[in-house]
């Protein structure tokens, strides 16, 4: 488990490590969380040739943003059960 504080850390960190799995915001502090993970998997699946899931995680609404995230990923809206997320994430692992 690696915890990155922005996307472009999480960019910079996929250089050295692998990913299974991404569980972000929609809304991040440096990069719209969407277009981050895009560019993350990208970029993993150039270094490390695999696809790798995506859930996101927000109080954000916007039909727009939801869609988006919903073509790359699952969108899991906040206030959740912690069960229900831990249960998702095992799904994918």
């Amino acid at each position: 488990v690696s915890e990155v504080p922005s996307v472009s850390s999480a960019l910079d960190l996929s250089q050295t490590e692998q990913f299974d799995l991404i569980v972000s915001d929609i809304r991040m502090p440096d990069i719209d969380g969407v277009v981050g993970a895009a560019s993350l998997s990208k970029q993993v699946k150039e270094k490390w040739g695999k696809d790798i899931p995506v859930i996101f995680i927000t109080g954000y609404r916007g039909i727009e943003k939801e869609l988006s995230a919903a073509m790359l990923g699952e969108t899991i809206a906040k206030p959740f059960d912690i069960s229900f997320l831990l249960a998702r994430i095992r799904d994918y692992l």
